[in-house]
């Protein structure tokens, strides 16, 4: 009937209506006054956690760049130290004892501990190869160099067309080698390494190429060192999460990744680098060596960055266990080596830093529980 009588049926609508209508001037004001400050501070605490995010992110990047360079900077100063020490030995007057003393009083003086010196004649077959093993140096036997792999010789073909000044560098292979002990005269042995050779000429005339070989242990546990609490540039007390440094060449191999540093005589492995990935394990000579697919498009950016001498940090998303759908940081940085003192650096690998941090997260959380405060 209200209808014929041109009134309008009740409703909530009304019914609210006629509510703040007979209500009091604090109710009318709350209720005024109670939703726009909640969208405000909504809006508000979104924007804030926004940007905040944002520096944060910003900070660990940098971190994380500094981190990575610090480490190619480590590296770069370990492989042009080996360089040095090998252009300098052949600059001096080079016979059997000269060799011995090399391998003996590197670490003796706080130097470098290498794993074998060799000379490696040009014309004839008076070749002297020295290996050491925990400060036990011994010559390999002229009868035994043939048992050597790869044997020094077919490297004549890199060496060649370096002038006396020059050090031309291998990349990582495996080497296996006769070590004669009075205790085990059979006894063989088998290390990754990097070789670095330059001309040389001995003291009685002969001519041919020096050969030093570095255990590529060395080379991990810089990694190791600077991905621990003992790293020089270690400033305070981190979470504990998974990150690890890794070296790849410039093929896109993974060649391996950093370990704890107090295991220093780890084996080489890549298994934190590769989780993620799916791709083609082990190489010759490499077993831990691993090559991710083609479809991983950042990665394979980061191999063209080192490629053209470019250090950056990329954000991704990780889908690791444990740490599923959680952003992280991956930093990288060529590394360099040139053959002489006046030689322009060439890239010759790549190292990347895996960081993943809570810190945005836990900035998250802090800034839901202040907003909840500032409600309530």
């Amino acid at each position: 009937m209200r209808w014929f009588r041109g009134e309008l049926p009740d409703s909530s609508f009304e019914r609210l209506r006629a509510a703040i209508h007979n209500s009091s001037i604090k109710t009318r004001l709350m209720i005024g006054l109670i939703p726009p400050v909640l969208i405000i501070l909504i809006v508000t605490g979104y924007l804030t956690y926004f940007i905040s995010s944002k520096f944060i992110n910003s900070a660990i990047e940098r971190s994380s760049q500094l981190q990575v360079m610090a480490l190619n900077h480590e590296i770069e100063l370990f492989l042009d130290h080996c360089r040095q020490d090998l252009s300098n030995l052949a600059k001096e007057n080079v016979n059997e004892d000269a060799l011995r003393r090399f391998l003996s009083l590197n670490k003796l003086n706080g130097g470098l501990d290498y794993l074998g010196i060799a000379f490696i004649s040009q014309k004839t077959a008076d070749h002297l190869i020295y290996m050491a093993k925990d400060g036990y140096i011994a010559q390999i036997p002229p009868a035994m160099i043939s048992e050597i792999k790869p044997i020094p010789l077919i490297y004549y073909e890199k060496v060649k067309q370096l002038t006396p000044d020059q050090v031309w560098l291998s990349p990582i292979t495996e080497l296996e080698f006769p070590f004669p002990e009075p205790d085990n005269p059979n006894q063989k042995l088998i290390r990754k390494v990097i070789n670095m050779a330059t001309p040389c000429c001995m003291s009685g005339g002969a001519t041919g190429y020096l050969i030093v070989m570095v255990d590529v242990l060395n080379l991990r546990n810089i990694l190791s060192l600077y991905n621990s609490s003992q790293s020089p540039i270690w400033a305070f007390e981190r979470t504990a999460e998974e990150r690890y440094f890794y070296l790849f060449d410039l093929d896109g191999w993974i060649l391996f990744q950093s370990e704890p540093v107090e295991k220093p005589h780890a084996d080489l492995s890549s298994h934190l680098a590769r989780t993620g990935f799916t791709g083609i394990l082990g190489r010759q000579r490499q077993e831990s060596a691993f090559l991710p697919d083609s479809i991983f498009r950042n990665y394979w950016k980061m191999v063209e960055d080192v490629r053209e001498s470019r250090n950056s940090v990329l954000m991704l998303t990780t889908h690791k266990p444990n740490y599923y759908d959680r952003d992280y940081f991956l930093a990288y940085a060529p590394v360099r080596f040139k053959s002489s003192d006046q030689a322009k650096p060439q890239v010759v690998a790549g190292v990347a830093y895996m960081d993943i941090s809570r810190l945005t997260m836990a900035a998250g959380f802090k800034h839901m529980d202040t907003m909840f405060l500032v409600t309530i």
